[in-house]
């Protein structure tokens, strides 16, 4: 079976461990791996081409893995200065002009926190810029959101005219999907781990929402259950079985369906 998934940070993934698991003798992996910041992707090919693979040969490695930079809405608060910004804004624009990424992302508002909801107007500023430059070079995004649903209604009319928004992991109800969806987006929705939790708003959506509009994460090595160090990669499978539950489906349906949602939005 095929398992996408759908946003992970492989720069940040411990690449020792990284195969250490049946699931990839057994199963064919695609996934979007996230870069925050333009060193990461330096060391991310380093490392990640060091490592000897039967599943990700170097040669290959586009057919399994798309790419996603963008400048993360918590950055912001890391003080770091605007000169630097810019240069990462330049950064990603040369990157869309060579065609080396697949999405612009991820990208969004955070106000989870008093430090988060202080850098608002700067979140505002690098959002706006970046989801131009999507619509500029035609490319999809990812969206980061906490606590901040209502900031992608007042950008309705930009957001529906880009490819795709993917919300990464998204945090909304399922109305609130489906409002985006009325208002012309052609949005994909991403869970992970919380629906193993037991997350209400995140299982209604995945059983409710048309499987045309469902994607599956780790968001590895972040988003951890209790008790957790980190996440891996493998624990695509953990997400869906649950998600085959949830709907009661077959594994290999919803693998199927889903991956047509993967390759068609990139």
């Amino acid at each position: 079976m095929t398992f996408c998934d759908a946003h992970i940070h492989l720069s940040h993934c411990d690449f020792t461990t990284f195969f250490n698991s049946e699931f990839f003798n057994q199963n064919e992996y695609k996934c979007c791996t996230t870069f925050c910041l333009s060193k990461e992707i330096e060391e991310f090919y380093k490392a990640f081409c060091s490592i000897e693979s039967k599943f990700f040969d170097p040669g290959e490695i586009e057919g399994h893995i798309k790419k996603s930079f963008g400048i993360h809405p918590q950055i912001f608060a890391e003080g770091i200065p605007e000169s630097e910004l810019k240069s990462e804004l330049d950064f990603l624009e040369n990157l869309l002009k060579k065609n080396q990424i697949d999405a612009i992302g991820e990208i969004g508002f955070d106000l989870f926190s008093q430090e988060f909801k202080a850098t608002l107007p700067l979140q505002e500023k690098y959002w706006q810029i970046q989801a131009e430059l999507a619509k500029k070079y035609e490319k999809p995004i990812i969206v980061h959101i906490r606590k901040a649903v209502e900031k992608i209604f007042k950008d309705s009319k930009l957001l529906s005219s880009l490819p795709a928004v993917v919300f990464h992991s998204f945090p909304g109800t399922l109305r609130e999907a489906e409002s985006i969806l009325n208002h012309g987006i052609n949005a994909y929705f991403s869970f992970g781990k919380p629906i193993l939790n037991g997350k209400k708003s995140a299982i209604d959506c995945v059983k409710n929402l048309s499987v045309e509009r469902l994607l599956f994460e780790t968001d590895a090595p972040y988003q951890t259950l209790k008790n957790e160090a980190q996440t891996f990669p493998h624990e695509i499978l953990r997400v869906y079985e649950c998600a085959a539950n949830i709907r009661e489906v077959s594994l290999e349906s919803l693998c199927e369906k889903v991956r047509l949602n993967f390759e068609g939005l990139f």
